[in-house]
């Protein structure tokens, strides 16, 4: 229930199109599905990745810089997160927390002021993707690609991130994922 409350607050203030949150159907776990697809296999398509011979060969789950907090003058606390699940049903999240500044001249700086790495196990629980210990995601379609929503069960450094709850993308970057 607190998801969902989260997740329509977030739709409410974001005021975008093309959003729609999958639903179960079906009694047995095996037999739900989300927009279309097994839960299952719905999650699975999440998995890290890296493709040969692509521009982009690295396959993981990321969300956009989301606001965490108001600061002094015109400094806003962001933060972004980058999920890699693996096919061992382990994850690894490299969070990120900057302060967004716009000067008087236009010029935005964004600083980097804590980055850690948080390492799990995740499971499918339900309808749900769970990173033990960090929170759970709702599969949902945004602007015709699948993608979930995360909400944060606790806080990694700045206590705004608890409750937290924002979308997560499949995105494809030049730089995966290092131990």
């Amino acid at each position: 229930m607190r998801t969902l409350i989260h997740l329509l607050a977030l739709l409410a203030l974001a005021g975008c199109g093309g959003v729609s949150v999958g639903t179960g159907e079906g009694p047995a776990k095996e037999e739900r599905f989300i927009n279309g697809i097994p839960v299952v296999q719905y999650y699975q398509a999440f998995h890290y990745k890296k493709s040969e011979g692509e521009d982009l060969p690295f396959h993981y789950l990321s969300n956009s810089s989301t606001k965490l907090k108001k600061l002094e003058g015109d400094k806003n606390l962001y933060f972004t997160a980058s999920i890699f699940l693996f096919e061992n049903n382990t994850y690894t999240v490299d969070y990120d927390e900057s302060v967004l500044e716009m000067a008087d001249s236009g010029i935005i700086t964004l600083t980097s002021v804590f980055k850690t790495r948080v390492k799990g196990t995740w499971k499918i629980e339900d309808m749900s993707l769970v990173l033990d210990g960090l929170g759970k995601g709702t599969g949902a379609t945004v602007n015709d690609q699948q993608a979930f929503v995360f909400a944060f069960d606790r806080a990694i450094n700045t206590p705004e991130l608890k409750g937290k709850a924002d979308f997560y993308y499949y995105t494809s970057s030049n730089q995966g994922y290092t131990d």
